[in-house]
């Protein structure tokens, strides 16, 4: 979380706070941002596909992909 709040300090993105949040979706609570305004869910879903995109196109190492989202 450190990490989102570093990358968006002194920048025009607005993020709502962590906390856990139901998916319809995984049909769970998680830890999650959220929508400024309205609070809905940021889900998670572009994480895999980012974190698989990176395995099989052999982009990098897995750390360097956390850290730059």
């Amino acid at each position: 979380m450190n990490k989102v709040l570093e990358f968006t300090h002194n920048k025009n993105i607005k993020i709502g706070p962590m906390k856990e949040r139901y998916s319809h979706t995984r049909k769970e609570e998680y830890m999650s941002f959220g929508c400024p305004k309205c609070d809905a869910i940021f889900g998670d879903h572009y994480l895999k596909d980012l974190i698989f995109e990176n395995i099989y196109e052999d982009k990098g190492d897995i750390d360097d992909i956390i850290i730059t989202i």
